[in-house]
């Protein structure tokens, strides 16, 4: 874990996970900006554009490598020669290298006087700063395995594995001859795009034999939160769920749990259509204790 974003941000190289953090400091003051589809990239990572409007607003470009002036130019280059009617009110550029004041000033009349267009950047010293506020804590927390503020009902991986408790031998070592598991879970966690509620996964298997850590490796693509043993979750608990974004919410032996109100609630909530939540359970236990919930509409896979 990291004591810091800062320090989170500097040994940041998933370029996925950048994105993430770096879509969510942007709309504090900018709620309408969307991640742009894999499909229609169009040299944008990022846009926010009015209601029937043909231009963009706003323009977001994200890059976490050193050599953050290539990617920078080579997005910028569609603008050049481009009608200034075409052309983004404001270009953002987030990395999470360190930029001085200098060579932001130095790099925006660069772009200005080359492809006519107003840069702002983003870069080190402003993400530490925001991801240190009240208002994004938690987006470092979830996403970059920043030492939590307070204990969390809902955790991210680093910090589950960080409790004494969760100490095992072998934890770090590499999942060997699971492949198959493995599949089978990204599978079923691969969020349905054309689906309006999220979906439910139940993993069965005896107790001790890495339902749990299978899990967090079969999800690493998403946002990960895990609800240790017997947590109750009610829906008081959903504030650390990420709204609008793809996650995976985990809950370490859900039969053991006295609630569960707060995912019943989630299920069918547009709000939260991109949530998978996975519940980890050991055999016949899950029917003794709950039964058949109507919310339980998805997979079931039994891991041996």
């Amino acid at each position: 874990m990291y004591d810091t974003p800062r320090a989170a941000l500097m040994e940041l190289t998933d370029y996925v996970r950048f994105e993430s953090v770096a879509i969510q400091v942007l709309r504090v003051e900018h709620p309408g900006l969307r991640i742009t589809a894999p499909t229609a990239d169009l040299g944008r990572d990022a846009y926010k554009r009015p209601l029937f409007g043909e231009r963009d607003e706003i323009v977001g470009l994200f890059s976490c490598r050193k050599d953050w002036r290539r990617k920078l130019n080579r997005d910028l280059q569609p603008y050049r020669g481009c009608p200034t009617e075409e052309k983004p009110e404001t270009v953002f550029f987030v990395t999470n290298q360190q930029v001085t004041d200098t060579s932001k000033e130095q790099t925006k009349q660069e772009v200005c006087d080359r492809y006519q267009v107003r840069l702002e950047i983003v870069a080190l010293d402003e993400l530490d700063l925001a991801l240190k506020s009240d208002a994004l804590h938690r987006v470092a927390e979830r996403e970059l395995g920043v030492r939590p503020r307070q204990p969390r009902v809902l955790q991210p991986p680093a910090a589950f594995w960080d409790a004494p408790q969760m100490s095992l031998p072998g934890r770090d070592a590499p999942l060997v001859g699971r492949d198959n598991e493995l599949g089978r879970l990204r599978t079923a966690l691969a969020p349905a795009a054309d689906s309006p509620r999220n979906q439910v996964v139940v993993v069965e298997g005896p107790g001790g034999i890495g339902k749990t850590r299978l899990v967090v490796e079969a999800g690493r693509v998403s946002t990960t939160l895990i609800a240790r043993t017997g947590t109750a979750l009610s829906a008081a608990t959903l504030v650390d769920v990420p709204v609008d974004m793809p996650s995976v919410i985990v809950v370490d032996d859900a039969h053991r749990s006295s609630d569960l109100s707060g995912l019943a609630a989630m299920v069918g909530d547009p709000r939260f259509a991109g949530v998978t939540v996975v519940l980890t359970v050991r055999p016949a236990w899950w029917n003794q204790r709950f039964g058949s919930p109507d919310w339980i509409t998805s997979s079931r896979l039994r891991s041996p």
